[in-house]
């Protein structure tokens, strides 16, 4: 019987070896078997790495001894980088650096606004060390740097007050670094527009929120008041976003609104059909005043109407109440005026989105318009319902004296509406409304209908039924290229972009809040790119601590145990095997 010499088996399983590691080397393949791909690299960050034509240099400044849960999440940083290197290749250089000891660096830090995080551990029942943690990363791309916080926004609330949230700082990472680098790579950013002129929140109320668009979007300001009068709002603006305004909207203003979306523009509104006075906190009362706003033709010409009333939901958030005594104390009660948003439909806007809080918000109604879809992305609980027209709200009153119960069983409201399809002009047949602040007619041709791409329809129907619609040439060549739904968002809750207000003091936004309305402009703007990287979740998936005792010292044993039977269980089988061969070389001599 022919035997291949032990030195050439070996040789050859070298070579496979050698040709394997340098097929690997060349080809790189990852497989995440977790369920929210936790391990994987969306398309856009591919994309962002892949087109690096010079280098991106990432520094993150979150080295150094820290507990256990810190390191876990450097860990997942580092491992985040060196995924991310794989595709950016030389052009991606990261490195780890420990501020503690530079001055200079630590200073400048505080200077652009950042505060280092003090973290205590305790080394022994008597000893414990303290020292500061800066999680930042900062990315360089030619002569540019952008600063990226990795704790901003992932607190969460615990009994002794809010955490910094390492589950969701990691379940952050991809999309906080990937738009970094995106604000630096690209050379024209899209353009958001905040709309002013009609006492609209200030850049201080809106601060959060505009530092998170302003990472990914050119923000400015468009007043059609003041510098932009008699101009058509421009189409290089994506998303118009209007928060809060106060003061009604002119014909003319409305006329200009209704244009931009029929040009292919989207408009996000946030508002409040009712006036609340916030320093209701301190009063203990206040009067609710109906806001109008001249808009309700213009939202009914495109399915919906939002009504003048409140939501109150037993499901809802708490608000401090001062107890008076010996000395003034404070405690949490449940106020039916903050309703807590905890299900949300499959969509991109929502994904993953674990709650939101509303303020003082009002029901939308929906109805059927030809060519027009209604998606709610914020709905109530079922046990709400609503109360009609100006309310008179005593805290008091509202706490010693509850509604009862039975009256919340009117289903859920809708706060958060997305609306999308062929649009129609509210203006169809209708001249063009001129007042004292735009007193000529507007310059650029009316736009009847938004005359979108229809479901089935291809390129050239498309472009073709734009011939034979739309008169003006140049209007009709800005049509033809573009073919996606015109797309318009609104919430009911003109606070839903502020911070807590508790007693006239304004303090962080729930975080989800702001994920969601980052969501909504990422989806107007027509960028659902962003969107799926902020919506993945890092599930944390703790062992049963109750199952975990009961079975201790099962598992125990078996771990004991479980490798010496193994060897034995080989062992025998050598043993066996041998013993059949020696015995069938017996029989062959």
């Amino acid at each position: 019987m022919n035997r291949v010499n032990p030195f050439i088996r070996l040789l050859l399983f070298g070579v496979i070896l050698l040709l394997l590691n340098l097929i690997g080397d060349q080809v790189f393949r990852r497989f995440d078997l977790t369920k929210e791909g936790r391990y994987s690299l969306s398309e856009i960050t591919t994309q962002t790495l892949d087109s690096l034509d010079y280098p991106l240099f990432v520094t993150a400044y979150l080295e150094g001894d820290f507990p256990a849960e810190i390191r876990n999440f450097q860990e997942s940083l580092r491992t985040f980088l060196l995924e991310m290197k794989q595709y950016g290749g030389s052009n991606l250089q990261f490195s780890f650096e420990n501020p503690s000891n530079n001055v200079e660096l630590m200073r400048e830090f505080q200077n652009r606004g950042f505060t280092g995080v003090p973290v205590a551990e305790r080394k022994s029942a008597v000893e414990q060390t303290q020292q500061i943690m800066w999680p930042l990363v900062v990315l360089r791309y030619r002569d540019r740097e952008v600063y990226v916080d990795l704790l901003k926004g992932c607190s969460e609330m615990t009994p002794m007050g809010p955490q910094a949230s390492f589950a969701k700082a990691e379940a952050d990472l991809e999309y906080k670094l990937t738009s970094a680098a995106l604000s630096l790579t690209t050379r024209t950013p899209g353009v958001v527009g905040l709309l002013r002129g009609h006492g609209e929140l200030n850049n201080e109320q809106m601060r959060e929120l505009g530092a998170e668009l302003s990472n990914r979007y050119s923000l400015v300001d468009y007043n059609m008041r003041t510098t932009y009068a008699n101009r058509s709002i421009s189409n290089d603006i994506k998303v118009l976003v209007v928060l809060q305004p106060q003061i009604p909207f002119t014909e003319r203003e409305k006329y200009e609104l209704d244009q931009y979306m029929m040009r292919g523009g989207s408009i996000f509104w946030v508002l409040d059909p009712q006036r609340i006075d916030m320093d209701m906190y301190n009063k203990q009362s206040t009067v609710t005043e109906l806001l109008r706003l001249n808009l309700d033709d213009f939202f009914m010409n495109q399915g919906f109407k939002v009504n003048y009333d409140l939501i109150q939901d037993l499901n809802c958030g708490k608000i401090e109440v001062a107890i008076e005594g010996e000395r003034v104390q404070f405690t949490s009660q449940p106020w039916i005026f903050h309703p807590v948003i905890t299900q949300f439909p499959a969509h991109p806007v929502t994904r993953n989105i674990d709650l939101a809080m509303l303020r003082y918000a009002s029901s939308i109604d929906t109805f059927s318009v030809p060519g027009i879809r209604h998606t709610p992305f914020l709905l109530s609980s079922p046990t709400s319902r609503t109360i009609q027209g100006s309310q008179f709200i005593s805290i008091p009153e509202y706490l010693n004296n509850p509604p009862p119960e039975n009256l919340f069983r009117s289903g859920p409201k809708i706060a958060g509406l997305l609306v999308e399809g062929e649009m129609t002009s509210l203006f169809n047949g209708r001249p063009a409304p001129v007042d004292s602040l735009f007193p000529e007619l507007p310059r650029d041709a009316f736009v009847p209908n938004s005359v979108v791409r229809r479901e089935g329809e291809t390129q050239q129907d498309y472009q073709q039924r734009i011939a034979t619609q739309v008169e003006n040439p140049r209007t009709r060549a800005y049509l033809q290229g573009l073919d996606d739904t015109r797309k318009m968002a609104i919430i009911s809750d003109g606070e839903f972009p502020m911070g807590a207000l508790f007693r006239g003091n304004r303090q962080y936004m729930p975080y989800d809040n702001k994920i969601l309305l980052q969501n909504v402009v990422d989806y107007l703007a027509g960028d659902a790119s962003l969107t799926g990287i902020r919506s993945k979740d890092v599930v944390a998936r703790p062992l049963d601590q109750r199952e975990i005792q009961e079975s201790a010292l099962f598992w125990q044993a078996l771990n004991v145990a479980l490798p010496v039977l193994v060897i034995i269980l080989i062992g025998v089988g050598r043993f066996w095997l041998r013993k059949r061969r020696n015995e069938r070389l017996r029989i062959e001599e």
